[in-house]
């Protein structure tokens, strides 16, 4: 179809995905264009995957992997992404965070990680100021990157999120994951949609990127774990790869006056 086209010369391949015979979930859109303000009007009718589907699915692929001989201990998947708060990583926004009563992005991360999985990576956005990180008591924030204009805002939460995958499936450290997420997603809506993001990012990033891999594999692993605050204990490959969760909306990032900005919070 169309829409499967669309996907794959975007490089999202669909060959894991469930089909269903039922009409394409899809969104509608009404953005205010003094305000900026959105309002998203959603229709599904397609039933979610069910357990069994999804344990079917990922049976499979260690099947095909094995028949591949593909003879390494890595999961089929690198990262499962679920609507939930169990995962070893999860993602807030300022939104949820202020339907709760909170003015301050760290009042509410560590008010909210007594909620969450023991040991659990917590993120959330905090719109033009940035997003913030805590993980085993240690909070880092990044702040987002100036945009001369904004453009469209639609999909930066997701955007962020995206960033944080591709960051940790490839072992960067969570200082250096929260600060690339912030960018690309602070990029994002200075453009509308996402295409040319990846390539800008990459154009950005390659080299500093690279350099961090290539110091963490001059030490030993337990060294650049703590040294950098990474993620630890499984978060390179449980029984399915990373877990996950997601508790919010996507963020809004506007503008922001302030450079490019990585600290500890003290």
């Amino acid at each position: 179809s169309a829409l499967l086209s669309q996907l794959e010369q975007k490089g999202i391949k669909t060959h894991t995905c469930f089909y269903r015979k039922s009409p394409t979930p899809s969104s509608y859109i009404i953005q205010c264009k003094d305000t900026g303000s959105r309002t998203i009007i959603s229709c599904n009718t397609t039933q979610d995957i069910l357990k069994d589907e999804f344990t079917r699915k990922i049976e499979m692929s260690n099947i095909t992997k094995t028949m591949s001989f593909e003879f390494d201990a890595r999961p089929a998947y690198s990262w499962v992404h679920f609507e939930g708060r169990n995962g070893d990583i999860i993602f807030f926004s300022k939104i949820y965070a202020e339907k709760r009563g909170y003015d301050e992005v760290e009042d509410f991360l560590r008010d909210f990680q007594g909620r969450c999985k023991p040991g659990a990576v917590l993120f959330c956005t905090w719109g033009a100021e940035g997003a913030a990180c805590l993980f085993k008591g240690d909070l880092l924030r990044s702040s987002a990157l100036a945009q001369s204009q904004i453009v469209d805002t639609v999909g930066a939460g997701d955007t962020f999120i995206a960033g944080v995958i591709y960051c940790i499936s490839r072992g960067h450290t969570l200082l250096t994951t929260l600060k690339f997420s912030c960018e690309m997603a602070s990029r994002k809506v200075s453009r509308s949609g996402f295409d040319g993001l990846a390539d800008t990012m990459f154009k950005v990033w390659d080299t500093s990127l690279g350099a961090e891999l290539n110091k963490a594999n001059q030490i030993s692993s337990s060294q650049h774990l703590l040294h950098s605050k990474s993620y630890e204990n499984g978060f390179l490959g449980l029984d399915f790869g990373t877990i996950a969760s997601r508790r919010s909306g996507t963020s809004n990032l506007t503008h922001s006056s302030s450079a490019p900005l990585l600290r500890k919070s003290e």
